[in-house]
C-alpha cells in the first residue's frame, strides 16, 4: 500500500485560492431593456452583457 502524502494548510489555501480565480460560471441577470431593439439586455457579475432571447 502506498502512503499519501500530505499538503501542508498553507500549500492547501493557496492551491484553493488559485484555482478559485480560474473557474468562472456566468451568471445572468437582467439590466434592463436594449436600446437598439426589441429585447432585453443581460449582465453577468463579470461584466459580460447579453441580449435576451
Amino acid at each position: 500500500m502506498t502512503a499519501r502524502r500530505q499538503l501542508p494548510p498553507v500549500r492547501l489555501l493557496r492551491a484553493a485560492v488559485a484555482t478559485a480565480g480560474t473557474s468562472h460560471v456566468h451568471w445572468f441577470r437582467w439590466a434592463g431593456e436594449e436600446p437598439y431593439g426589441n429585447g432585453s439586455l443581460y449582465r453577468c457579475r463579470c461584466g459580460e452583457f447579453r441580449p435576451g432571447l
